[in-house]
C-alpha cells in the first residue's frame, strides 16, 4: 500500500555570518603589496579592509620589508636593480638605491639600522638613515629570500640554485657557514627566539627547518605543493608555508615539526607574514587573504594589484590610531556593533549599524555580506540579495557571499539561478560543504533527484558528520522510490543527532513504504516526543 503521508521539508543549513573583530590597539595596520607588473605598491589598511594608496615604485617590485619604527618600506625592484624607499608617512618614494643584479628579497635588521637586499649577484647592506650600499656580501651564491636573527647578528639568505643557505655574519659582512637543505629553497624565515629558521622548498614540496646552534637540518616537514612564502608565529609556536600550487597554508607546529592543519586560501599564494600580537596571518595570492589565527579561517580578502609577489615582513608602519580606537568613526566599530546586534537578533537595528560603517567604508564587503543576511531573517530578500550583490562587486572571490546569495534566491522561488550563485561558491571554496548541501537541497526542489545525491554525496565527503547532507539525500532517495537506501540516509543522520525529529519522520515514512508498519511506528512516536 502507497503511504499518503508527505515529508516533512527538507532541511536548508542556516545563513552563514562572517565575525571579525576590532583590531588590537598598537597593532601594525598596514599591509605593503608589491604588484609585479602593475610597478606599484599597494598599501592596504588592514583594519577596514581598503586600499589607502598606490606607490609607484621601480620596475617589477618583488620582496618587501617594513622597519620596526614603522617608518620606512623597503622594496626591492627585479628588473630595475634598485631598491626603494617609501615614507610610510606621506606613502611618496623617498629614494632610489641602485643594488644587485636581479634583487629579490629584503629585510631590515630589528633596531632598523641596516636593511639586506638578496640579488641574484650579491647581498647589499643599506644603512637607512642614509639610505646607500656600505657593504656587499659576494660569496657566488645566487640569493633569493634573507631573514635576520632577533639579535641581528646573523643573516640567513637562501641560494635556489645551489639548494643552500649561507649563514651570514652580520658584525662582518661574511660567509659563516652553509647548510644544504632542500631543492630550490625560497622564503625564509627565523623563529622568535633565533634557535630555528625555516627554510620552504619548492621543488622538495617540503621545510627544512635549522637548528641554528650547529647550523644542521634537524627537520625536514612535508608541506604543499611549491611552497615558496615562509613566516614564524611570534610566540614561536608555529611556522606558516604558502604553497603556490597547493593553495594552502600549512602550519607547523613547531614543537613537534608536524603540518597540525592546512587553511584553503586563494590562488597562487606567495607572500605570507603574521601579526605581532598572533591573532592573524597574512597571505598574498591573488588577493590578500587574512587567516584568524584562533579558528584557521580566511575571514577577509581584500583585492591587491596584478600579480602581487611580495615576500618578506610586508607589514607593518604607522599605527592608525583612528582605525583601532572603537570611535564612532571607525567602521570596524559600526560593524562589530551590527554583529552584537544580530547575535540578539535584532535585525533591524544591526542594518543600521553596518549602513554606517558602509557609509564610513563603502567598499566594506563583510558589512553588506552582513546586512544582506540581516535582511534575510527579516524575510526582505530582494534587499538582501542586492546587498550580497555589492559584497560581490567588491570582491567576486567572496565565497560566503555567493553562498548566502544562493539561499535568498532560493528563497524566492528562483531555483536555477540559486543553483548559480551555489556552483559559484563551489568553484571559489570547493571544500564548502554548506554550498555543497544547500545546492543538493535545490536541486530536489526541483525533482532533479540524482543530482541532489551527487551534491550531498560532495557535501558529506567532506564533512562525513553533517547531519543535514545526509537527511537531505535520504529525502531524494526517497523520492526515487530507493526506500531501504533511504533508511539508511536517515539512520546516519540519527546517528549524528538523535534529536533530529524530521529524519526519525521520514524514516517512518519510508518504512511504512516497505510495509514494515510496526518499525514505522516506533519513528513516528519517537518524532512525536522530539516536537513536543
Amino acid at each position: 500500500m502507497k503511504n499518503k503521508n508527505k515529508l516533512y521539508s527538507i532541511v536548508l543549513a542556516s545563513l552563514a555570518i562572517t565575525i571579525t573583530l576590532v583590531s588590537i590597539a598598537g597593532a601594525a595596520p598596514f599591509a605593503y603589496i608589491t604588484n609585479y607588473y602593475d610597478n606599484t605598491t599597494s598599501v592596504i589598511d588592514i583594519p577596514n579592509n581598503t586600499v589607502t594608496a598606490t606607490v609607484t615604485v621601480g620596475i617589477n617590485p618583488y620582496g618587501v620589508a617594513v622597519t620596526p619604527d614603522g617608518t620606512k618600506v623597503y622594496v626591492a625592484n627585479f628588473e630595475s636593480n634598485t631598491t626603494s624607499v617609501i615614507d610610510t608617512s606621506n606613502n611618496t618614494v623617498v629614494a632610489t638605491i641602485p643594488v644587485g643584479f636581479a634583487p629579490i628579497g629584503i629585510a631590515v635588521n630589528p633596531n632598523g639600522s641596516k636593511a639586506y637586499v638578496a640579488s641574484i649577484s650579491n647581498i647589499s647592506v643599506i644603512n637607512t638613515s642614509t639610505d646607500t650600499v656600505t657593504d656587499t656580501v659576494d660569496t657566488g651564491s645566487s640569493f633569493y629570500a634573507v631573514a635576520v636573527s632577533p639579535d641581528g647578528t646573523k643573516v640567513y639568505a637562501t641560494d635556489s640554485f645551489s639548494n643552500t643557505v649561507s649563514v651570514i655574519n652580520a658584525t662582518t659582512n661574511t660567509l659563516s657557514a652553509t647548510v644544504g637543505v632542500g631543492y630550490r629553497p625560497r622564503g625564509i624565515a627565523v623563529s622568535s627566539d633565533g634557535s630555528e629558521v625555516y627554510v620552504a622548498n619548492e621543488d622538495s614540496n617540503t621545510t627544512s627547518i635549522i637548528n641554528t646552534t650547529n647550523n644542521t637540518v634537524i627537520a625536514t616537514v612535508p608541506v604543499g605543493v611549491a611552497p615558496k612564502g615562509i613566516a614564524a608565529s611570534a610566540d614561536g609556536t608555529k611556522a606558516y608555508v604558502a604553497n603556490f600550487y597547493s593553495d594552502t597554508v600549512s602550519i607547523i607546529n613547531t614543537s613537534n615539526y608536524t603540518v597540525e592543519t592546512t587553511v584553503p586560501v586563494g590562488i597562487g599564494p606567495i607572500g605570507i607574514a603574521a601579526s605581532p600580537d598572533g591573532s592573524k596571518v597574512y597571505v598574498v595570492d591573488v588577493n590578500l587573504s587574512v587567516i584568524n589565527t584562533s579558528t584557521n579561517i580566511v575571514k577577509d580578502t581584500v583585492p591587491v594589484g596584478f600579480f602581487s609577489m611580495v615576500f618578506g615582513q610586508f607589514v607593518g608602519g604607522p599605527v592608525n590610531t583612528e582605525n583601532d580606537s572603537a570611535t564612532l568613526e571607525n567602521a570596524t566599530f559600526w560593524y562589530d556593533k551590527g554583529t552584537a546586534l544580530y547575535d540578539l537578533g535584532k535585525y533591524e537595528e544591526a542594518v543600521q549599524a553596518y549602513d554606517k560603517a558602509i557609509e564610513i567604508n563603502p567598499n566594506y564587503a563583510y558589512a553588506w555580506n552582513d546586512k544582506g543576511v540581516c535582511f534575510s531573517y527579516l524575510d526582505r530578500y530582494e534587499e538582501a540579495i542586492q546587498a550580497y550583490d555589492k559584497a560581490i562587486e567588491i570582491d567576486p572571490k567572496f565565497s560566503l557571499a555567493w553562498y548566502n546569495k544562493g539561499n535568498a534566491l532560493d528563497s524566492l522561488g528562483k531555483y536555477e539561478e540559486a543553483i548559480q550563485a551555489f556552483d559559484k561558491a563551489i568553484e571559489i571554496d570547493p571544500q564548502d560543504e554548506s554550498a555543497w548541501n544547500n545546492k543538493g537541497y535545490v536541486l530536489n526542489k526541483i525533482g532533479k533527484y540524482e543530482e541532489a545525491i551527487q551534491a550531498c554525496d560532495k557535501a558529506i565527503e567532506i564533512n562525513s558528520q553533517l547531519p543535514e547532507a545526509w537527511y537531505n539525500k535520504g529525502n531524494s532517495l526517497y523520492y526515487l522510490g530507493r526506500y531501504e537506501e533511504a533508511i539508511l540516509a536517515y539512520n546516519k543522520t540519527i546517528e549524528i543527532n538523535p534529536q533530529y525529529a524530521n529524519a526519525w519522520h521520514n524514516k517512518g515514512v519510508s518504512l511504512d513504504n516497505l510495509g514494515r508498519h510496526e518499525e514505522a511506528v516506533v519513528c513516528y512516536n519517537r518524532a512525536k516526543e522530539l516536537e513536543s
